[in-house]
């Protein structure tokens, strides 16, 4: 909502699973005041360019008024950040370790399992008290959940690497 849309383009992607994609944008603006935007796909090279002239009109004191609300809201900005950052790592890491849970059913204990389960309840928990409005949350409870979860998963890990390579160099 606080973003204008400066204009649009595609760069295109081969499908791959989630995280792999990777996009570099660079932004200039040159002497004339026009706005270049280069986008690569750093996988294949492939590179989509966009040149915008005055996108829109704004008065020297609009301007003014922007630069002092974006510093006003930097904290805010910093803190969904965080928060955002802290939310994607946790989702990756819940995905991670219930996909190990499904795969490892007798490298751990009962126990061990259940307490993994529980560790992604209390983060998915945590996630879902997120504050739509100002997409924020309490990022220190949630990284000490991700802390948890990672500690409680070490010998889930631990088992399904000596699976692997067991699998990969049976001993005669």
């Amino acid at each position: 909502s606080d973003n204008w849309s400066l204009g649009r383009f595609m760069v295109p992607f081969e499908p791959s699973p989630k995280g792999v994609p990777r996009v570099g944008v660079q932004f200039e603006i040159d002497a004339n005041g026009i706005l270049h935007v280069l986008a690569r796909n750093l996988h294949t090279g492939e590179e989509q360019v966009l040149e915008i002239q005055s996108a829109i009109d704004v008065t020297d004191q609009q301007v003014t008024e922007m630069v002092e609300s974006s510093l006003e809201h930097a904290l805010e900005d910093m803190d969904s950040r965080h928060w955002i950052e802290q939310k994607l790592k946790a989702d990756q890491l819940t995905q991670a370790a219930q996909s190990s849970l499904v795969h490892a059913s007798g490298l751990i204990s009962t126990e061990e399992r259940e307490a993994i389960e529980q560790k992604i309840s209390l983060i998915r928990q945590i996630i879902g008290s997120e504050n739509t409005e100002s997409r924020t949350g309490d990022t220190d409870r949630l990284k000490q959940g991700i802390q948890e979860l990672d500690e409680a998963t070490q010998e889930l890990a631990a088992g399904l690497m000596q699976e692997m390579a067991t699998k990969l160099n049976p001993l005669p």
